[in-house]
């Protein structure tokens, strides 16, 4: 993967966007390039990239890169999977020829080819941006699930777009924090998109391309790609075919191992990450690296199931123990290192960084696989709930009155939920929350909307009552997936210039168990069982019998005993940062206080999520001022 970046201004010089790529450097390492256009009637417009060598390792894949005719200019960030397919096509159909072997010249004469139509042909993830001189416009366009980023804003006569926030900041743009933002961030533990933590930036919809005419600057959106889970032309297979299902799985594991750098993958000993190394292992000739990062404390260890399918096929495994003495030393670059905040994303960073140590560039994970075949409790707890619509009015008020009055984190969500509609994105939103609106009102000190509020800002019920599991299918894809755990991976794992690939979210797999019937992803006694019955019939049964378990850190002994210095400074000394963020600092130290002393109602991840926000900011500012020092 690598980093991308440009401005369109009048008043813009290289320096602006020099200093927009030295900010994403780690992205794209290995080299970088700019070239700039301008014109009388609109300014100038730069475009740079940061190259991590993944592919065709040769100068002839360098760029910014133009074609032929120099008609179109090219910066893109990420893989292109059917490359090869589509270098073929073009030869077929015009008088292509290549210099190079990697995807990015195909992607750039896929786009002289086919123009706006080229997004609907590709398969991979990617966010790229083409200059096409000839109609004087520019178009940004961002993969189908939002696997990779891309970030833009607007002001007044100026237009800058970037692989990550902060090199918008440092170009002059999200001047003030968002209060919206932050408000969504209290409520889910990430920032839902398009919103991000700055006034004015935003994500470009996952899906989507943003024509800009330069002339103008007139700009339009439009969207290629739908996610078929939340879809009106949703339509239901009649008969499921498991052999169909295996063959796509393994192809899209196969087209990943493509790569000319060290190539391995995350192993927890899971259904997730042990499917995706059993179905490697049989593709490659040479032994898979695998990598874990574990822990100590026996309660968090994988080690066990994870050297047991390591063993079954074959791979070079490596363990890496992690203490909480190795976290505090790295936390303030890992804080650096945060585009924006996240409670959930310190566990990418930590085994991003191990997995590049030990000399990977490229790592496959097993993200998207739960969003997809039903791992999460949510599947299980969503539809069960759906009951309480059917009472009356009256009645639910009741019992809301009579939960919300109850100190547990369990009862005071069933109270927000039974005082809204009950339905399923209320259900979800609740389940997916972290502070509630009671509890953000003590925080912020002003009103603000329910979760499930918050939730159908982005997202409808069109569909639930037709299938409710892929309704939560397609609303998992659509908000964590999306604004939690890609997003941490990218940012946390290019921190370290490391590539991570994704088989599980190949659109043409997304789309295929879109039409599958939901009630085939659930089974007694068995996470999963879909992806088990294709791609882990040769695990070890105690890796395919084990419990679903997220890989977290040991966060609430931490936080209570080798952690405790930093969180009485963010709590207890760091007013005028919480005021920065509109928050009031009496109620954070209040809800930390009640968390130390083990009150019901108040777990570590409340804590947690607060404390990531304010040492975010703080990093944020420390950041701002050094570059303003340097300047």
């Amino acid at each position: 993967m690598c980093g991308i970046a440009g401005i369109l201004s009048s008043e813009t010089t290289p320096i602006t966007i020099l200093s927009m790529m030295e900010s994403i450097r780690h992205r794209g390492p290995d080299d970088s390039g700019f070239i700039g256009y301008s014109s009388p009637s609109f300014g100038h417009l730069w475009l740079g990239h940061q190259r991590l060598f993944v592919r065709d390792l040769s100068k002839a894949a360098a760029q910014p890169m133009t074609d032929d005719s120099g008609r179109f200019s090219l910066i893109y960030n990420g893989e292109i999977y059917n490359a090869k397919e589509i270098r073929e096509e073009l030869k077929r159909n015009g008088d292509f020829h290549f210099r190079s072997k990697g995807d990015t010249e195909i992607l750039l004469k896929a786009w002289a080819k086919w123009g706006k139509q080229t997004p609907e042909k590709l398969q991979g993830e990617f966010a790229f941006a083409i200059l096409d001189r000839s109609q004087g416009k520019l178009f940004l366009c961002r993969d189908r699930l939002g696997i990779k980023p891309l970030y833009y804003s607007m002001e007044k006569s100026k237009l800058a777009f970037a692989s990550e926030v902060r090199a918008l900041v440092i170009a002059g743009f999200g001047k003030s924090l968002n209060s919206e933002g932050v408000d969504g961030y209290l409520t889910f533990g990430s920032i839902p998109e398009p919103l991000t933590i700055y006034q004015g930036v935003f994500s470009l919809p996952a899906g989507s391309t943003l024509e800009v005419d330069l002339e103008s600057q007139k700009t339009l959106t439009q969207k290629f790609w739908k996610n078929p889970f939340l879809s009106v032309e949703y339509k239901e297979r009649k008969e499921f075919n498991l052999d169909e299902l295996e063959f796509l799985l393994r192809d899209a594991v196969s087209c990943r191992l493509v790569s000319d750098v060290p190539l391995g993958a995350f192993l927890s000993g899971g259904v997730d990450s042990s499917c995706l190394v059993a179905s490697a292992a049989k593709i490659l000739s040479t032994p898979l690296q695998t990598f874990l990062l574990d822990f100590p404390e026996p309660e968090y260890s994988e080690a066990f199931y994870a050297e047991r399918v390591s063993d079954q096929f074959g791979t070079h495994h490596r363990r890496v123990l992690f203490s909480n003495k190795a976290f505090q030393e790295e936390l303030p670059k890992a804080l650096q290192a945060f585009d924006q905040p996240s409670m959930d994303g310190m566990n990418s960073y930590f085994v991003c960084q191990a997995a590049k140590q030990s000399g990977l560039t490229v790592a496959l994970s097993g993200v998207g696989a739960d969003e997809l075949f039903a791992g999460y409790e949510t599947f299980r707890r969503g539809p069960r709930s759906s009951f309480l619509a059917h009472l009356p009015f009256p009645l639910r008020r009741l019992l809301a009155r009579v939960l919300s009055q109850g100190n547990s984190v369990a009862r005071r969500k069933m109270g927000e939920f039974v005082s809204g509609d009950c339905s399923l994105v209320g259900s979800y939103a609740v389940m997916r929350s972290v502070f509630l609106e009671k509890s953000r009102r003590f925080l912020l000190r002003r009103e603000t909307r329910t979760a499930s509020d918050w939730m159908r800002a982005f997202v409808d019920n069109p569909i639930a009552e037709r299938d409710p599991i892929n309704f939560l299918c397609g609303l998992e894809l659509e908000f964590y997936l999306k604004n939690t755990l890609l997003r941490d991976l990218d940012v946390l794992s290019m921190q370290h210039s490391l590539e991570v690939r994704a088989p599980f979210l190949d659109h043409r797999l997304v789309e295929y168990m879109a039409n599958t019937p939901g009630n085939l992803k659930l089974a007694p006694g068995l996470n999963k069982p879909l992806l088990v019955r294709t791609l882990g019939r040769d695990l070890p049964r105690e890796c395919v019998k084990r419990s679903k378990r997220g890989f977290s850190f040991p966060w609430r002994p931490w936080i209570l005993g080798a952690l405790a210095p930093e969180m009485k400074r963010a709590f207890e000394e760091g007013a005028s940062k919480w005021e920065e963020l509109g928050i009031s600092p009496s109620s954070a130290k209040a809800i930390y206080g009640r968390f130390q002393q083990g009150k019901d109602g108040v777990e570590w991840g409340h804590v947690w999520t607060l404390f990531m926000l304010a040492r975010w900011n703080e990093a944020r500012s420390d950041s701002a001022r050094a570059v303003k020092n340097t300047a």
